[in-house]
This record gives structure tokens, sequence and C-alpha cells, in this order.
């Protein structure tokens, strides 16, 4: 997959859905499966795990899967508490017809503000190829 790498970063489609387990769980108590939330993943090389807006935990309607503590830059030495939620995220690839799917505890952060539904981590892009080309703003990423 090709795109911009822009000083605002590189971004790409993403698809969210629940977890296979919370599947398994809504279909088995017999309640409709949320659609998949389709939106705007940074790519992030600097975050160890991935995070979501509090509208996707909406929409896909997720349930916490407990509570952790992150640090940032804006946070410094002290830790910003959260909720962690587990879901599937999937990055396509057109040219190949090729999905990485993975399974992934995420974060809740508030993206939107930026434009962001998701910052794709190291926890997923660990499973890619990435190449930025900030001479010529392009970025491609392998998976």
């Amino acid at each position: 997959m090709n795109g911009k790498a822009a000083l605002s970063g590189c971004t790409i489609p993403i698809y969210l859905t629940v977890s296979k387990a919370h599947e398994d769980v809504l279909k088995s108590t017999k309640q409709p499966v949320p659609p998949p939330y389709i939106g705007t993943g940074l790519i992030d090389t600097g975050a160890m795990m991935s995070c979501i807006d509090p509208q996707v935990v909406k929409r896909l309607r997720l349930v916490p899967t407990g509570r952790m503590n992150v640090l940032t830059p804006s946070t410094g030495a002290t830790p910003h508490a959260t909720l962690k939620y587990d879901v599937s995220m999937h990055i396509f690839e057109p040219k190949s017809n090729y999905m990485l799917s993975r399974a992934v505890a995420v974060a809740e952060s508030e993206l939107q503000p930026q434009g962001l539904d998701a910052i794709i981590g190291m926890d997923v892009l660990s499973h890619c190829l990435l190449i930025v080309d900030g001479t010529c703003g392009e970025f491609k990423l392998g998976i």
C-alpha cells in the first residue's frame, strides 16, 4: 500500500471489528454483531500499542477488558489511566487483495479532534514492512 507522507503523519484506511471472542459471545446470546468501523489510522512507530477513539468504542459497543496506565509525551513521568479493549484490526492491501488482520488489545484515547480514529502502533506494525521516503513525501506499507 502506498500513501502520502505528510508533516501530519502517514495515514491509511483501517477496518476495526469486535474481537472474535466478543463476536462469539454476541452470537451465542443472539445479539447483533456491530458492522465494521471504517476509519483513518495513523501509523505511529513511537507507539508500543495501538489506540482507538471513544467513538469507535461506542459504535462497536465494546466492553472494557481492563484498565491500564500509559505514558505519553504530554503526561511526562505521570501515567494516564485509560480503558483497554480487545478488537480486530484489519489493513487491506488492494493491489494484492491481501488483508492483515490482527487481534489486539488497544487503549482508548481521544483521537478524533486530530481527524483520526485509530493509532496503529508497533503491536501491529511489527508484522509489516514500512518504508517512509520523506524526500518524496511517500510511504509504503507492506503487509
